[in-house]
């Protein structure tokens, strides 16, 4: 048997429940490029490091597990989930481990547009291509020039920047597939003269 090693190694080290907070710089940062319109979801909240970043007053925040932050208990995979009807946008960073799933249900049920923070490697895999991407590719994605970190259990202390993400975006009013290049919040893009 072929055991594929870096596979194994960072599966054997994900945190059990796939929880990576999102940096909220990097919350500001994508809410410079796109709107939230409407009722906001944010179906896999953690510990508010998205909602807290979001002033909208309709602002829903759920979680399957309590992290001390949102409505918690509430899988957003179930059919009882109870914020299905008259959501506009969901924005998350979902556990990666689902996030086929998880954008599959988004795009269902958002009414306006849908944004989801991932690795890059989300592009990858006949099972996506499939599942998502041939049907339903993003109409704007937004890669990383730099590495970001997400943090594991939401330790920003002890986290490196070794993984490369993008923003996805699904705007329902859109047809078209682009792509932008960003950068983290903390550097600054050279304008050309």
């Amino acid at each position: 048997m072929i055991e594929t090693i870096g596979y194994d190694r960072n599966h054997k080290e994900r945190q059990q429940n796939d929880f990576y907070a999102t940096p909220s710089e990097e919350v500001e940062n994508i809410l410079k490029h796109e709107d939230l319109i409407g009722t906001v979801l944010e179906p896999a909240c953690g510990k508010g490091h998205i909602s807290k970043m979001i002033s909208e007053n309709k602002l829903i925040s759920t979680d399957l597990i309590d992290r001390g932050y949102g409505i918690c208990e509430l899988d957003f995979l179930s059919d009882k989930y109870p914020y299905g009807d008259n959501i506009d946008t969901i924005i998350t960073n979902p556990p990666f481990k689902l996030i086929e799933e998880f954008v599959n249900k988004a795009i269902k049920i958002a009414r306006s547009k849908v944004i989801i923070l991932a690795r890059t490697q989300f592009l990858e895999t006949i099972s996506r291509y499939e599942n998502i991407f041939i049907n339903n590719p993003p109409n704007r994605i937004y890669q990383y020039v730099d590495r970001i970190a997400c943090a594991k259990n939401a330790d920003f202390e002890n986290t490196s920047n070794s993984m490369s993400y993008a923003w996805f975006v699904w705007d329902k009013e859109c047809n078209d597939t682009r792509l932008y290049w960003i950068r983290r919040s903390d550097k600054v893009i050279k304008e050309e003269l």
